[in-house]
């Protein structure tokens, strides 16, 4: 199924379940989508009456119960992969795009002040963890956080040098650019990270959040 059938199918799913059941639809999984599905949710309810009960516990712990199908749907940051797909009998689809940011805390540096490419970060963070936290209370030091993370708590952002050798600024549109340039009809189940994507304008660490339900009678399941 192409990428772009995506929104299609969304509506189909919505005009078949709709209609036939007015239960509530529970999700369990990733911790970084949160916030949007709670949007999402409270959206949907106001338009259909239909609650959805989203529960962050991790990615492990969505799939572990969809697997079991004690939830309607299971959220996780890494794609399940077809193998998996095929014998639990899942579809999988992807939701919700983010970037990940290094950000610095030293004495006098902004936003976009300071460049990095892969071999430098990767040299920085190797055999450490970047926490947040720290990065906070310790000057002079550098992590990686969510985007929209690093916004709120105004923590100075690095740019970035991509797959193409061109310096990107982190912001939805170089976000979109990643996953617009990932290789997802060409991949079953969706099961694509985009990170490090080929595009003038692609930033390099981006991942996405896949949603796995169990498939209908007949499904092409993961397809």
């Amino acid at each position: 199924m192409p990428f772009k059938a995506l929104i299609v199918t969304g509506i189909a799913l919505a005009i078949v379940v709709e209609p036939a059941i007015a239960i509530d639809i529970s999700g369990a999984g990733a911790t970084f989508p949160y916030p949007i599905y709670a949007k999402w949710a409270d959206a949907y309810k106001k338009e259909t009456g239909v609650s959805v009960n989203y529960q962050s516990i991790g990615s492990g712990g969505g799939i572990r119960q969809i697997i079991a199908k004690t939830v309607t749907f299971g959220t996780s940051d890494m794609p399940l992969r077809a193998e998996q797909l095929k014998k639990d009998r899942l579809i999988q689809f992807p939701t919700v795009v983010g970037g990940i940011v290094p950000i610095i805390n030293v004495g006098g540096i902004k936003t976009n002040d300071i460049i990095f490419d892969g071999p430098t970060l990767s040299a920085i963070f190797m055999g450490k963890e970047g926490v947040a936290n720290n990065v906070m209370q310790t000057k002079g030091s550098i992590g990686y956080v969510e985007y929209a993370y690093a916004k709120q708590n105004r923590l100075p952002i690095a740019k970035l040098v991509n797959k193409d050798g061109k310096i990107v600024v982190a912001n939805a549109d170089s976000f979109k650019a990643a996953a617009a340039n990932a290789n997802w009809d060409e991949t079953f189940g969706f099961g694509v990270v985009p990170t490090n994507e080929p595009g003038a304008n692609s930033w390099p660490l981006v991942g996405d959040f896949h949603s796995d339900a169990n498939a209908a009678a007949g499904c092409e399941c993961g397809a």
